[in-house]
């Protein structure tokens, strides 16, 4: 009873104090990262409880569910763990006990996770022959073979005939 009494109190006296300038904190960099990427349709959330919508397109709001996938899984090589929510949002809920150095260093892997992942997910058009190879990479890690060899195939048609070998070697290797 006394340890349970000892523990209420912490939290009412430090821990919910610290939740609310941390959360602050954190919802302010993640509305900075929401300026800086497109991506990010929406950020909302109370205290250390933070969610991070992702779209395709800010104008029709149309959800980006395999961006938070992708998101999550490159985050974790990073040493973020990520928690997807719904279609395409992320859900924040680190512990009571967060200092402003994590959330800055939370803060700065997500935006680099984020940078690197935007650079796979250009239009079609626009994707340069080094991205369109790079996303296929991820989503076959992912077991989207048919999307990647469509990306793969993308990249073979640009190049030219000294480069379809390579690449041509590359798809088969990485569908292998």
């Amino acid at each position: 009873c006394a340890a349970a009494l000892a523990a209420i109190g912490l939290i009412k006296d430090e821990l919910a104090a610290n939740a609310a300038k941390m959360g602050e904190r954190l919802l302010a960099g993640f509305k900075k990262l929401q300026a800086k990427h497109a991506c990010i349709g929406d950020v909302r959330g109370l205290g250390l409880f933070i969610g991070v919508e992702f779209v395709k397109d800010r104008k029709t709001k149309e959800p980006a569910g395999e961006l938070v996938a992708e998101l999550e899984q490159l985050a974790f090589t990073k040493g973020l763990l990520l928690l997807g929510c719904g279609r395409s949002t992320i859900r924040v809920a680190p512990p009571l006990v967060l200092t402003a150095y994590d959330v800055d260093k939370g803060l700065e892997l997500f935006d680099a996770c984020l940078a690197e992942l935007q650079a796979l997910w250009w239009k079609e058009a626009e994707a340069p022959t080094a991205v369109l190879v790079a996303r296929a990479t991820i989503l076959q890690s992912n077991h989207e073979f048919d999307r990647a060899l469509a990306d793969l195939n993308r990249a073979i048609a640009r190049e030219p005939k000294n480069g379809r070998a390579v690449l041509t070697t590359t798809a088969n290797a990485l569908l292998a």
